[in-house]
């Protein structure tokens, strides 16, 4: 049984967690421009498509990199074209984490007791969104599962009206899904 545990723990490597800071996370920072669209960090990212499409007036492109480790979408950006300075960054991975160790797939509840966050309730014409923020980054929740309390809570709300959330208003299961940094 031991020389099992041995050949597992040899043979067993975790992926390295990766930092989220302020500046923007391993070769993708904030404010500045991505030039290397060849580049690859291992555990992190194996490919990086590139995307020009105009905003929504139609008056200049907006660039995009999406970073992907397989099939999956982890880091998804936004650049100006012109400048190529990243302006947006969306990571949904959970071998990232900021620098207090807030996560992607962190219990809500657990956000809550551990950090002390206020968390928000907000609806849109087309959607609701279940978010937070923490030293100037968004996160955001997989689901919108609220308990009873919770539901009565955001019955009458108008559209682009927000509401604060306590934990008797969320179910246990949402978790963080998205982690976000902008200029």
């Amino acid at each position: 049984m031991q020389g099992e545990q041995e050949k597992y723990s040899k043979t067993h490597v975790q992926p390295k967690s990766f930092v989220f800071t302020e500046k923007g996370l391993e070769n993708i920072e904030i404010g500045k421009p991505f030039l290397d669209s060849t580049a690859v960090v291992e555990n992190l990212y194996d490919r990086v498509e590139v995307k020009r499409e105009f905003d929504e007036i139609g008056l200049y492109y907006r660039l995009y990199y999406n970073f992907y480790l397989g099939d999956s979408l982890v880091i998804y950006t936004e650049a100006d074209d012109a400048t190529k300075k990243i302006q947006f960054i969306s990571v949904r991975s959970d071998n990232v984490e900021l620098e207090n160790g807030i996560r992607q797939g962190m219990s809500i509840h657990d956000l809550i007791e551990k950090y002390n966050l206020t968390i928000e309730y907000s609806k849109g014409e087309e959607n609701t969104m279940i978010s937070t923020s923490w030293n100037g980054f968004s996160i955001y929740f997989t689901s919108d599962q609220l308990t009873e309390k919770g539901q009565r809570k955001i019955a009458n709300l108008d559209d682009y009206g927000s509401t604060t959330l306590m934990t008797d208003d969320l179910n246990e299961n949402i978790t963080i899904s998205v982690l976000v940094r902008q200029i």
